[in-house]
């Protein structure tokens, strides 16, 4: 049973990989949209994104798409958080926190 759920797992990992190397990669502000195309970074973002797309795809096969959606965009908004505070100083604020919370409290409830 758990099993299934270990495609998911790592959907969620490779999203949060892919959205947090693309916030770093465009926080550094290059001057052109043409010199950051160059930018490793940028192509590490994409190849994370494509990763996190055959996981996703694949969990699909065994999870209802009405329970694995929540599960991959509530839980990567709380990992995106977290890294965010850790890595790169960004503040969370009460009513973000509460969202978070209620979020993750929503895909617990989607799941039962």
């Amino acid at each position: 049973m758990a099993s299934k759920y270990v495609f998911l797992l790592f959907s969620v990992v490779f999203n949060v990989a892919a959205n947090f190397t693309l916030k770093a990669f465009v926080a550094s502000k290059h001057p052109d949209f043409i010199t950051q195309m160059k930018m490793f970074a940028f192509y590490l973002a994409v190849a994370f994104f494509g990763i996190n797309f055959l996981f996703y795809a694949k969990a699909l096969q065994n999870i209802p798409i009405s329970l694995a959606y929540p599960i991959v965009v509530g839980l990567s908004v709380a990992g995106l958080v977290t890294l965010s505070m850790i890595f790169l100083n960004e503040r969370l604020t009460l009513t973000q926190g509460t969202g978070i919370v209620l979020i993750v409290g929503g895909i617990i409830l989607v799941s039962c």
